[in-house]
Order: C-alpha cells, then structure tokens, then sequence
C-alpha cells in the first residue's frame, strides 16, 4: 500500500508507543502518514498485510468511544482498505457496549490494559500475544504468499514455454534457463514448506 510521510510532526507518546510495539514484533511501522489523503496515526505492516491504528490518548476530557468506531470503520472500509484496523484507546476505559460495536464493524479495540501488558513482554512472546490480539495469523499469512508466488511463477514459465515456439535459437535457450530457474525455486519453496510441517508434526 502506497503512503506518504505527514512532515513536522512528532505525534503523540500513544503513537510512538503503538509504532514500538509493532517494530518490537516484527512488523513495520511507520507513525503520522497519509493514505489517499486520509492521515493514519500509525501504518504497520509485513510485506503486502496492512495494518492501520487509530490511537486516541485521552486524560483530562471524555471521549465518545463508539463514534470513533464508527468513524474508522468507515474510513477504512470506502477508502483506506487495509486488512486490519485498530483503535487504541489511553486514559479512558472502554465499556463492553464499545467492544460490542468495534467486534460488530470488525475493529481491533485496545486500551491500557492491554498496551501495559504487551510493553511487559517481549520476543516471541510479544509476537505471539500481540497477533493474537489483532487477530493476525502470520503461519497461514506466509502460506498464502508462497502459494501466490508458485502460482504466479507457473503462469510466467507458461508464457515463457509459449513464447518458445516463436524465437530464434538463442532466444529459446535464454527462455528455457529462465523457466527452469522460476520451476526450480517454485518446487523448492514447495519442498521446504512441506519439510518444515513434517517437523512441527515430530516436534509436537
């Protein structure tokens, strides 16, 4: 997803500790950018799975929590479009008619509690209990990826294979290395995502 960095403006500690979170997980993020001109708090994200959060740091006024769900929800779903959005809320706690709303318009809601307990861990354990709170699977995330990657490497080699039969001898034996190098890379990722199943079954 294309973004743009919003210059000259550091944004709030909430911010910067949701972008720190997410880094210290393994993703990327980035704080304060704009997407199709809407500014998102922080863009996080693992090759093409997009994650954007809204974060809300409220200490001294009262927030209406449910219309910034609904505001959200709506920015993502006509025009941001990312696979996952999240809104962080600091010094306010949200009720359960709140975490009604966010899980009915697919938001991930966090509050302090749940920002103080993922700061408390770390590794892979913060990786784990962070994904789990987003509702991210990145096992199932990479297999799709591979799967995109072979089929798309077979749709190459076809067209490659069929261009064969219209180029000169030099031309076919450069086509040929190439399909044979995309196959080998597609049957190797094959092979060893099969392997790496076979030992998670011993391991257990």
């Amino acid at each position: 997803m294309l973004y743009d960095k919003i210059p000259k403006r550091k944004g709030s500690h909430l911010e910067q500790k949701m972008a720190a979170l997410f880094r210290r997980a393994g993703f990327n993020a980035d704080t304060n950018v704009k997407i199709k001109s809407y500014e998102i708090d922080v863009f996080a994200y693992i090759g093409s799975y997009n994650i954007i959060v809204e974060c809300k740091q409220y200490e001294n006024s009262h927030l209406t929590i449910r219309n910034i769900l609904h505001q959200w929800a709506s920015k993502n779903n006509k025009y941001v479009k990312a696979d996952r959005a999240v809104v962080a809320i600091s010094g306010q706690k949200p009720s359960s008619e709140d975490y009604k709303v966010a899980g009915d318009l697919g938001i991930i809601l966090l509050e302090d509690k749940h920002l103080n307990f993922l700061n408390s861990l770390s590794g892979e354990q913060l990786k784990e209990e962070l994904n789990n709170l987003i509702r991210f699977d990145e096992r199932l995330y990479r297999e799709k990826q591979k799967k995109k990657f072979v089929k798309s490497a077979l749709v190459i080699v076809f067209i490659l294979l069929f261009s064969l039969l219209f180029t000169s001898i030099f031309k076919k034996i450069v086509l040929f290395v190439v399909a044979f190098l995309i196959i080998a890379a597609a049957v190797y990722l094959a092979i060893n995502q099969r392997k790496l199943r076979f030992l998670k079954r011993i391991l257990r």
